[in-house]
């Protein structure tokens, strides 16, 4: 995953960073393995009975992968328990980036298994985002040490170590 191409960043939480993944992300690598056929995302129903449902068609497979995903499951809420200003404003948006993301990795296990969640499937009241302010501040040297990570812990690391000095 390139940072510098949007493909994952730096979240934290608390005293930790997580590196979360663009959901983008999945549909291309599932696309880069050759078995992918198609995929469709609806989302049925309004306000709390709201889900998208997504359907993945497979070369490799007879019948269509179908998953599901309930607004009410997914929303991510303030610590009043209101909904968020992003889940607010665009809700069946939201829960579709939900499904695509978990949908690509159940249904392409084997290639995306072991790829970080994405931003809209943590908790919100927690996360502090790296803004794009701080990702300017980094020097060339400090983007390939994060381009060059040989895999998600190393890259874990790195971002852990580059991003302490900042709030």
């Amino acid at each position: 995953l390139n940072p510098i191409k949007r493909e994952c960043y730096a979240v934290g939480y608390g005293d930790n960073w997580n590196i979360i993944t663009g959901y983008e992300v999945y549909i291309k690598r599932a696309e880069r393995t050759g078995k992918l056929n198609g995929w469709k995302c609806d989302v049925e129903g309004t306000g709390k009975d709201m889900k998208a449902v997504l359907t993945i068609y497979r070369k490799d497979w007879e019948n269509p992968f179908t998953h599901e995903v309930y607004f009410e499951e997914v929303v991510q809420k303030k610590k009043d328990g209101s909904v968020n200003s992003m889940w607010s404003k665009m809700p069946r948006f939201m829960t579709k980036k939900v499904a695509i993301a978990q949908g690509f990795r159940l249904c392409f296990s084997d290639e995306l298994g072991g790829m970080p969640y994405t931003a809209d499937e943590l908790p919100q009241e927690e996360k502090t985002t790296v803004t794009a302010e701080v990702v300017k501040e980094l020097t060339d040297a400090d983007r390939e040490i994060i381009a060059n990570s040989k895999d998600e812990a190393e890259l874990q690391t790195n971002c852990r170590k580059l991003f302490t000095a900042f709030p």
